[in-house]
């Protein structure tokens, strides 16, 4: 009965460990993060300017100043892209069009305050606003413009086409975000958000995707 307690107790015990929430007494975390982002071309007035085959992969660290209010860095790098446009031109009240591409990829870093909801062991929800400062290197290829004239029927070449570029430029940008924070272990977590950056409304999407460690 001695033997059948002990193995008993030290079985309860072991469980017991098993399911002790995670360590709240955490100065930080880090995490790596794959995403799928989705940027609004700035290239001509395409019906849909948006660029959206685009994998992201960023790592960050965040610090923690009480349980709820945390500071986090984050940096990232795009695949690079290509995103095809067609922008309408009224030339001499005739109708014609600009045809071309735009393939660039970016690198960013972002800074932004969390607010982290609930003391729950396993599961905190979060929101967040911050700046993003984004460096993109992109290519514009353009398609040589016709004009056709209605009375003699006759297309002309207007403006040559060519590749442009390469050119970088760098945006500095507001976001804001909403994700959530996932306990596997007592440090171990896993990790999901998604990011809208702001300029004249939403200018870029990220959803991503993570996992990451407290220490």
């Amino acid at each position: 009965m001695t033997v059948a307690a002990v193995v008993g107790m030290t079985a309860a015990t072991a469980g017991a460990q098993s399911l002790l929430p995670p360590d709240r007494a955490v100065r930080g975390d880090a995490v790596g993060t794959l995403g799928w982002m989705n940027v609004r071309s700035n290239a001509g007035e395409s019906f849909d300017n948006w660029a959206n085959r685009i994998l992201d992969a960023s790592a960050g660290v965040g610090f923690y100043w009480t349980q709820h209010l945390k500071t986090e860095i984050d940096v990232g790098a795009t695949t690079r892209t290509e995103h095809y446009f067609a922008e309408p031109l009224v030339v001499n009240g005739i109708n014609t069009y600009r045809a071309g591409s735009v393939d660039f990829s970016q690198r960013h870093l972002a800074i932004s305050q969390q607010y982290q909801f609930f003391e729950n062991a396993w599961f905190h929800p979060h929101l967040a606003a911050g700046v993003d400062v984004t460096r993109e290197n992109g290519e514009e290829e353009r398609q040589p413009v016709f004009l056709c004239d209605p009375v003699t029927r006759v297309s002309r070449q207007i403006e040559p086409g060519g590749r442009f570029g390469p050119d970088t430029r760098t945006r500095v940008r507001p976001f804001v975000a909403a994700g959530f924070k996932g306990y596997l272990s007592r440090r171990a977590f896993f990790r999901s958000d998604i990011r809208v950056l702001v300029r004249n409304g939403a200018d870029e999407v990220l959803l991503r995707f993570g996992f990451g460690v407290d220490f």
